[in-house]
């Protein structure tokens, strides 16, 4: 599938998605990612359920606290435990948890209007 969206202000944009791979910026990026405003990183031990979502936020390497992590799941949502998102809620973080077609979809549009967000995909085959 491919997705159409006006360049962000700032950092990747994810123009399609097909099986285990990403397009983001033009080029096919296999696997797992984790997105912030300004970077893009494969996300080797990617797993469900996923333990330690302030971990996770922390790795990305963003130096503001980001107001939302978008967690795309694969094909289907998968939440994590009341414990993880409290955790991650309790250092200033929210938490949106969708399957990944529908985290492209608010990535690109969230950055696109400048939103501080960074994103967990597991690419759609995952499980």
């Amino acid at each position: 599938m491919e997705i159409r969206a006006d360049k962000a202000e700032v950092g990747p944009v994810i123009t399609g998605f097909r099986g285990g791979h990403f397009v983001v910026d033009g080029a096919v990026r296999e696997g797992a990612l984790l997105l912030t405003p300004n970077s893009l990183h494969p996300w080797p031990d990617a797993r469900l359920p996923i333990a330690d979502l302030v971990a996770l936020a922390q790795s990305a390497g963003w130096d503001a606290t980001p107001e939302l992590l978008i967690l795309g799941t694969g094909r289907a949502i998968v939440r994590p435990s009341p414990q993880t998102v409290a955790a991650l809620e309790d250092i200033g973080i929210g938490l949106e948890v969708v399957d990944s077609r529908t985290a492209a979809r608010i990535w690109n549009v969230l950055r696109a209007e400048g939103r501080d967000v960074i994103a967990a995909l597991l690419p759609l085959d995952a499980g």
